[in-house]
């Protein structure tokens, strides 16, 4: 019989049997897959232990009657003597309430020493507990502490894991801007961290019993000999998991707030109601690392690993800054660029910048095009003048310097329309053209300036000079580099943004 069945046919929970027999009062058999395989005797045993534990033998006393060191006749005899003292005991309380009943007690003017000595008991009768015994004793198991916040702490420190690995795939591979990407993306990518997650987390309970947040938190799964989990149950087991897992995952994406309390909250329930989850298999022990006497965050160095779990969080955020660069980088460094390479880089990195979504794609010839748009859609732009040019100098091949202009006027007479300064075109040059000679961090700086800059100016950098002039009439500059068309007056533009490389 399973350990399900004997608790069926025997009436005690599961906790009760495998501490009856971590005491050596019963030894099932094996079977070839590991499982335990209770025979008729087994439950004739159990039986046994449950009788004699509602009669108020202590273990102690079952363990001497087993081992034929004690006899039940006279094991009963010494037990009928406590019960008839038990009840002289319960006759003792129950006449001396009626007593305090009937006089009237209050209890500012109890005279409790009166009352103690109608309980007293002779000098020569024994000590014994209050009340019955109960069905099933809680001593009759290892005390154990659910540990709900910090299993569900340990999951999700796990899937951050899983999900910044493969976020780091995404990066590097396919040069995806996390933080521009849409829902399918997002749910593409969550749904691959759940396979990593069965793969990953199968070969580490199998091997050590734990993972990395459970580790970190001080929590095990293993069989309830103490060894780890068979292949098989480790895939069962995360298997299960994964197929729970991969749908809350898209939920995630789709309602992030609502379904991260759901699952949240029925996560934490179950661990505290000590329920059995779907994926947790017969012979599985959950450890959350506390003893019978030391709780687990009594120590320091349970205490000592939070340092770890935040060393942790903090690896997850340095790994995707650097996806993130390395993503972002354009694809041809060093000295020398040619003008295809630099319209390489340009576009490589504004596909990225506006996560796939770029307005203008720059063409060989230096012109700024819309891109196709799919069929059956439509974008609205609301700059719609001509578009900003580029033009190169170069000495043969190499590629010396990148203008960038775009200029126009107008009588005033035709609608107004506002005009965007074209900053992005100006950041994704510096990171395109600068990225090798500035470094990655001071390129990204100083393409983050120049997306703030709406005025003229000159900056001498390591290997360059960048010059922009703009001249305007007819417009007010707005914020994010916007210029506002004034009514009824002429209206021109004049915008001149140049990189000259410079010997470094």
């Amino acid at each position: 019989m399973t350990i399900k069945e004997m608790e069926a046919c025997t009436g005690l929970p599961r906790a009760n049997i495998r501490y009856y027999e971590s005491q050596g009062l019963l030894s099932p058999a094996r079977g070839e897959n590991g499982y335990r395989d209770y025979s008729r005797a087994d439950g004739e045993t159990l039986l046994k232990i449950k009788l004699l534990r509602q009669l108020g033998f202590s273990l102690e006393e079952v363990q001497a009657l087993q081992h034929g060191d004690r006899e039940l006749s006279a094991a009963l005899e010494v037990r009928l003597a406590g019960l008839t003292g038990e009840r002289e005991e319960l006759e003792r309380k129950t006449r001396t309430c009626r007593e305090m009943r009937e006089d009237g007690a209050r209890y500012d003017t109890l005279d409790a020493s009166h009352y103690l000595e109608r309980l007293a008991r002779p000098a020569d009768s024994p000590f014994w507990a209050d009340g019955p015994a109960p069905e099933v004793l809680p001593e009759d198991r290892v005390p154990r502490r659910r540990a709900p916040f910090r299993r569900f702490l340990a999951r999700q420190l796990d899937g951050t894991l899983y999900a910044t690995l493969v976020m780091l795939v995404f990066q590097i591979v396919f040069r995806v801007n996390i933080a521009r990407t849409g829902a399918g993306t997002d749910i593409l990518r969550m749904a691959l961290s759940v396979p990593l997650m069965l793969l990953a987390e199968a070969v580490l309970l199998h091997r050590f019993g734990t993972t990395p947040g459970k580790a970190l938190f001080g929590l095990r799964v293993v069989r309830d000999d103490g060894s780890p989990l068979s292949w098989g149950q480790a895939f069962r087991r995360c298997g299960i998991l994964a197929c729970i897992l991969l749908p809350v995952e898209v939920l995630m994406v789709l309602l992030p707030i609502p379904t991260g309390l759901i699952w949240g909250g029925y996560l934490i329930w179950c661990a505290w109601k000590d329920k059995v989850m779907p994926w947790q298999g017969e012979e599985e022990l959950y450890l959350e690392g506390s003893t019978r006497d030391t709780p687990y965050w009594d120590r320091a160095s349970s205490r000592f690993k939070l340092l770890g779990v935040l060393a942790c969080l903090a690896l997850c955020v340095g790994l995707g800054v650097l996806g993130d660069l390395l993503a972002s980088a354009p694809r041809y460094q060093g000295p020398g660029l040619t003008q295809a390479q630099f319209v390489s880089n340009y576009n490589q990195v504004m596909r990225y910048a506006s996560g796939g979504n770029a307005a203008r794609v720059l063409e060989e010839d230096g012109s700024l095009v819309r891109p196709e748009e799919p069929p059956g859609h439509f974008t609205l732009y609301l700059d719609d003048f001509p578009a900003p040019e580029f033009s190169f100098t170069r000495e043969g091949e190499r590629l010396t310097s990148v203008t960038l202009t775009r200029s126009f006027q107008d009588s005033g007479a035709q609608d107004a329309f506002p005009v965007t300064i074209p900053q992005d075109e100006m950041a994704i040059t510096v990171l395109a053209l600068l990225w090798d000679r500035l470094g990655p961090w001071e390129a990204r700086r100083l393409a983050g300036q120049l997306q703030e800059r709406t005025g003229d100016f000159l900056y001498e950098v390591p290997g360059a000079r960048i010059d922009c002039t703009m001249d305007f009439q007819g417009y007010a500059p707005m914020s994010d580099g916007v210029l506002l068309a004034l009514e009824d007056e002429p209206r021109s533009y004049d915008f001149r943004f140049t990189v000259a490389l410079t010997d470094e």
